[in-house]
């Protein structure tokens, strides 16, 4: 009799967990306002690490906002990856134009941590490689 009863519980638990995985809903990247923070960055170029919150927005695939005076004017001119569910790994590749100078935004997530890396180093001798570390995340649909 216990057995059974035991067997009982382990199926409905089963169950409610399956139902509850499937009724979450995948934050598409592409599609998606994202909000992120980043109390930890790391200038690529040098090795140097800095601590101080960063707030980046990215609005799908029509613009990353970063204010910040240095990195505030974003143009996305191409966005290439495809990121169906923000919660499992992904990338995404965006083209930017940032103060004027060509580059690339990549978010990323992958097993050891969530990033955003500015690189205008293709398109300038001065200019910037640095990766975001990101701690927090908000989803705005």
């Amino acid at each position: 009799m216990n057995s059974k009863i035991i067997y009982v519980l382990v199926t409905f638990l089963a169950c409610l967990i399956s139902a509850s995985v499937s009724t979450a809903q995948a934050v598409d990247v592409r599609k998606n306002t994202i909000t992120g923070t980043a109390s930890e960055s790391i200038d690529l170029l040098i090795g140097k690490t800095y601590t101080k919150n960063v707030v980046f927005t990215t609005r799908g695939d029509q613009g990353i906002d970063i204010p910040n005076r240095m990195l505030s004017d974003i143009q996305v001119t191409k966005v290439e990856g495809i990121w169906n569910d923000f919660q499992l790994p992904g990338k995404l590749v965006y083209s930017v134009l940032m103060n004027g100078k060509e580059g690339i935004v990549t978010l990323e997530k992958n097993a050891t941590d969530t990033s955003l890396i500015i690189d205008t180093t293709g398109s300038s001798p001065d200019g910037v490689k640095r990766k975001f570390i990101i701690d927090k995340v908000k989803v705005n649909n």
